[in-house]
């Protein structure tokens, strides 16, 4: 499979797809395209921020570590997304580990490089989109892992990363154990709400992968307030 080439990458980026043809072929100019291998951490959680990373093959976990050694996975990034950007920002140490779940490619792109591009309103403007849309997934995060019951939390993240199949029904590639750091619960009782969902036809599994059967039920139960 032909790999898209930077400018191409660039506007399906959220972060950049305000600018113009000229300003996105600029920055293209900039970007070095890498390669990445599965269980390759990209950057860890306190480390120096020196690069802006874009998804284009493959996908990336986003995981935060707590005090007290309790870890949650906080998103699961995909070709179009934009990884490491607030950092880039504001200067301070990364705030999550990216780590990659499968051998992909990433467009990087250096810190110096992106400070110099930010006189640019149309950039700042996407930037601006960006962070919003990065404050309103905290702000539904912490409403979702405070007061939905687990039974919705698992639903909510199953349709989250859902990936279309055709006419077949979708498929989810999470682990037990990723969906259960996605949930803020422990594994066993996440398997336990997977078999009950599976007994009411709501999903079936072919093998590791996730099928997501009913989706309108699954939907319904996503927005369930109390524990059944």
């Amino acid at each position: 499979m032909s790999v898209p080439a930077p400018a191409e990458i660039l506007t399906q980026c959220a972060l950049f797809a305000s600018l113009g043809e000229e300003q996105i072929r600029s920055i293209a100019k900039r970007c070095t395209l890498r390669t990445t291998r599965k269980g390759e951490v990209l950057f860890s959680q306190g480390d120096d921020s020196d690069s802006l990373y874009i998804m284009v093959e493959g996908a990336a976990t986003i995981s935060l570590l707590s005090e007290t050694g309790r870890e949650m996975i906080f998103h699961i990034a995909k070709p179009g997304d934009s990884i490491g950007e607030i950092a880039l920002l504001d200067g301070e140490p990364r705030s999550a580990t990216c780590t990659i779940r499968d051998v992909g490619r990433v467009l990087a792109l250096r810190r110096a490089d992106f400070v110099a591009l930010l006189e640019d309103p149309a950039l700042s403007r996407g930037i601006i989109t960006t962070l919003c849309m990065l404050l309103r997934r905290s702000t539904d995060r912490a409403e979702f892992l405070a007061l939905r019951p687990l039974r919705a939390r698992v639903a909510h993240v199953l349709m989250g990363n859902a990936v279309p199949d055709g006419p077949r029904p979708p498929q989810v590639r999470l682990t037990q154990q990723e969906l259960a750091l996605m949930c803020g619960a422990a594994r066993p009782r996440v398997n336990q709400i997977l078999k009950a969902l599976e007994a009411e036809e709501v999903i079936s599994k072919n093998g590791r992968i996730i099928l997501l059967s009913d989706m309108e039920q699954l939907e319904d139960i996503a927005q369930e307030l109390d524990e059944l």
